[in-house]
């Protein structure tokens, strides 16, 4: 397992392994993911069986968090007529917001496309592939960075329970950018022998560059 960051305040750590049979990785990249935020696993889960953590490719991970860190680490990234105390409110007060405009109208599709980009650039459940993520929100807020999750009922189809059903919690918003992004820098030197991810990298040194915290 390669760790990066402090299990006990915020670290994401993985391992390369080998995929169950009948599935075959295009990269070599099946593997699975430990995210700890102040000592607990929010990707843990369980169906049945011991406690396990997200498994899946992990390209998909690691393309979420290159395309949408720099917009994790700004803290004025929502739109500004929308306020709200944490992530959760933010997006239970999406809906008063467009309930002021007339539906399908230019101002309500406007509004309804800045809701669904803010979404797809905190909401980790974006990346989920084929995989069990938790309904988890990261956004900055001021020195922190603000980790969210609400998974009651998520995967109850799959008989899968997440080990957090919700809370709230914040870690330092340094420890948390030098984290994703060292996860990232690794991932994509090692992905970068099987394809160009250059788009990829270009993401993350433009979040770098401008947090270099």
């Amino acid at each position: 397992m390669k760790c990066f960051g402090n299990k006990n305040t915020f670290a994401i750590e993985y391992r390369i392994k080998e995929p169950p049979d009948g599935i075959k990785p295009s990269w070599d990249d099946w593997g699975c993911i430990y995210f700890w935020v102040n000592g607990k696993n929010l990707f843990a889960f369980k169906n049945n069986k011991p406690a396990d953590t997200y498994h899946w490719y992990l390209y998909f991970l690691v393309q979420w968090f290159c395309e949408n860190l720099h917009f994790i680490m700004d803290e004025n990234d929502f739109p500004a007529n929308i306020r709200g105390e944490n992530s959760l409110q933010i997006n239970e007060n999406f809906d008063a917001v467009l309930n002021q405009y007339d539906d399908e109208s230019d101002e309500w599709l406007d509004m309804a496309n800045i809701i669904f980009e803010w979404n797809s650039r905190h909401w980790i459940l974006n990346a989920y592939g084929g995989s069990f993520l938790p309904n988890l929100y990261m956004r900055a807020t001021r020195d922190k960075v603000e980790i969210q999750w609400e998974n009651h009922d998520l995967w109850t189809q799959e008989q899968v329970e997440l080990l957090y059903e919700r809370g709230l919690e914040y870690v330092d918003r340094s420890d948390f950018f030098c984290s994703v992004s060292d996860f990232c820098k690794e991932l994509l030197t090692f992905f970068e022998t099987k394809k160009d991810l250059k788009k990829l990298r270009v993401s993350l040194e433009k979040a770098i560059k401008k947090y270099n915290l």
